[in-house]
């Protein structure tokens, strides 16, 4: 298929406080690249961290908060990446907690975090099997 198209994913978070969130992902690594700020108020925004892309947008009305808040938990997101180690703690050097890298029952060491809403955020780095 020499002739496809690129594709990425760019996952949308609905986020109860998005500057709080803002902040969370930068921690991460990540970094803001285009923003949508209606009357001066930050209310969308796109980060990316290397190849990865998240966009964040902040609820706004009691309807989509509710409907948003329900589904939170079920979305969860894994950033596959180089090192994990080197990731954990520049994670807790931030300020955030992460879980200890253990590997899972699959090759795969893993580092997990919560968002501010809840979500679930792996980072993973394939690991050869003994």
């Amino acid at each position: 298929m020499a002739d496809a198209p690129s594709v990425i994913v760019s996952p949308l978070l609905w986020v109860d406080d998005i500057a709080k969130s803002v902040d969370f992902y930068e921690r991460l690594g990540f970094s803001v690249s285009e923003t949508w700020t209606p009357e001066g108020k930050l209310m969308w925004c796109s980060m990316k961290l290397d190849q990865a892309e998240i966009m964040l947008q902040q609820s706004t009305n009691e309807e989509s908060e509710s409907f948003h808040s329900r589904t939170r938990q079920e979305i969860e997101l894994y950033f596959i990446c180089d090192d994990v180690d080197s990731l954990h703690i520049s994670f807790e050097s931030n300020g955030l907690k992460a879980s200890t890298p253990r590997t899972a029952f699959y090759p795969m060491k893993q580092t997990f975090l919560k968002d501010p809403d809840g979500r679930t955020i792996c980072f993973e780095t394939l690991v050869s099997r003994s």
